[in-house]
This record gives structure tokens, C-alpha cells and sequence, in this order.
């Protein structure tokens, strides 16, 4: 066999091999949806775990913890809002990027879907190539944060990296995408790291929650106070890893009317 043809043979056995360590959970009362979707992520080489409502979900996520979460939103016993709320309470699962797909198209469902927090939201019927666009997207993100954190681990007790932002024990290394908190790892989402991403690069500088929201959600929202609705769950779970106090915010401050603003440790 020509070394070309085996090189391309192993490097799609590799691309397989580690999309098979890849877990979604689809979490779907409509058994025909269920499985038109584990079809397709399963040809795409993903495993997949089904839950049939949001009750079930968290009982397969008590003993397994899937590296994504695709959910429809209504749902018997528990829908799909109830279930992230409930993910995003437990901090073994508030790292799970989370994708809504759902048949509603009213604007204030896909509005309310980006206030809770969730990476994505995908409306019913959704192409194939689209769903495992944002589903590769998500995965992807994730894998770079954690491989960028797993290469830092040996410097984190020592000086910040060379470009990196430090201000009091948070330090950011924006180009490797690293983020620690008295020298321990931060895992954040990929929603969460750009929108600290979008602070730090404007430090002590107050940036709108509408163009936060733009950078975050590739989204022009043109009325300030749904932007602000819109960004504030994200702030307060990413408050909740990097801030040292819950009651006294030491990092981002909310400039009221206005927006958000990360503080640098001299104007502490």
C-alpha cells in the first residue's frame, strides 16, 4: 500500500478514535426525533446517550458526563429550561456546553434561550450539516480550553506567562486560553471565556451589554435592555469561578445603565 494512502487511513482511524471519546446527551421526548438524531451524530462517529425528558437526563448525568448536551425545550416532567437551570446549579456539570433544539420559533423563546446562558439554539427543523456545525464548534472550543489549562498546569505556582493579564489572583493567558484563580484552573465554557476574553481586553474600561452581546453571541441586539437580560446569566456563572467573594465583586463590576467592566488590580 502507498505511504500516502496509509497516512490517510490513519489519520481518519485518529479523527474517528477521537470523535468516539465524544459524548452527546440528546435529550428528546419525540421518540422518531431521538432517533434521527442519534443516527446522525452516530454516523458522525459521537456516542450518544437519550433521554426521553429532563427528569431522565439528570439521572444518566448522576452516573455519566457527557461532553455536550443537545435538549428539546418542551418536554413532559421537565423541559428543556428546567433541565439547564438544574445542570447549571451543580458544578460537576456547569462546564457541559449546552445546545437548545426546539420547534418554537417565537422571538421571545430564542430570546429566552440566550438569557438563560445556553451556547446555542438551533429551531426545529434543523439541516443535519447545521447541527453538527455547532455541535463540532462547541466541542472543539472546549478541547482547546482544556488542553490549553492541562499545558499550563506545570507554571500555574509560578510568575505569569509572558502577555498574560494578572489582576489580584486572576490571571488570563488570552492567547492560550488559560485562566486560574490563586494558581488553580478555571474551567469555563467557551460562551463564558469570550465574553472574559471581551472584558479583558477592554480592562477598566466599561463595555455595553450590547456589544457583549454581539461578541458573545455573534448577535446584533439593538434594544439595550434585552441585552442586558440576555448577558447577565453569563456574568453571574462566571462570577460564581473567578470571583473569591459571591457578595462582593472584586473583578467584574457592574456599572449600572451602562454595562460591565473588568477591574484591574492597581484601581482596586
Amino acid at each position: 500500500m502507498p505511504i500516502s494512502r496509509r497516512k490517510r487511513l490513519l489519520r481518519t482511524g485518529q479523527e474517528v478514535t477521537r470523535a468516539m471519546k465524544e459524548m452527546i446527551l440528546v435529550v428528546e421526548d419525540h421518540p422518531d426525533m431521538t432517533a434521527v438524531l442519534k443516527l446522525a451524530l452516530e454516523m458522525e462517529g459521537y456516542q450518544v446517550l437519550a433521554a426521553a425528558d429532563g427528569l431522565e437526563a439528570l439521572r444518566i448525568l448522576e452516573r455519566l458526563t457527557p461532553d455536550l448536551i443537545v435538549a428539546d425545550i418542551m418536554m413532559p416532567r421537565m423541559n428543556g429550561y428546567e433541565l439547564y437551570e438544574a445542570t447549571h446549579q451543580d458544578n460537576r456539570w456547569l462546564s457541559i456546553p449546552f445546545i437548545f433544539l426546539t420547534a418554537k420559533t417565537d422571538k421571545e423563546d430564542i430570546r429566552l434561550g440566550k438569557e438563560m446562558g445556553a451556547d446555542d439554539y438551533l429551531v426545529k427543523p434543523v439541516e443535519k450539516e447545521d447541527l453538527i456545525a455547532a455541535i463540532r464548534g462547541k466541542l472543539k472550543r472546549v478541547t482547546e480550553l482544556k488542553a490549553a489549562a492541562e499545558a499550563a498546569q506545570e507554571g500555574l505556582e509560578g510568575p505569569a506567562p509572558k502577555g498574560a493579564l494578572k489582576t489580584g489572583e486572576l490571571i488570563m493567558d488570552l492567547d492560550r486560553h488559560v485562566v486560574t484563580v490563586k494558581g488553580q484552573p478555571v474551567h469555563l465554557t467557551p460562551t463564558e471565556f469570550e465574553l472574559l476574553a471581551c472584558l479583558a481586553n477592554n480592562l477598566d474600561f466599561v463595555v455595553s451589554c450590547q456589544e457583549l452581546v454581539k461578541q458573545v453571541h455573534k448577535y446584533h441586539c439593538n434594544d439595550e435592555s434585552e441585552a442586558r437580560e440576555i448577558i447577565r446569566p453569563h456574568i453571574k456563572n462566571l462570577r460564581r469561578k473567578i470571583e473569591p467573594d459571591p457578595t462582593h465583586f472584586t473583578y467584574i463590576v457592574n456599572v449600572r445603565g451602562v454595562g460591565y467592566k473588568l477591574v484591574s488590580h492597581l484601581s482596586l
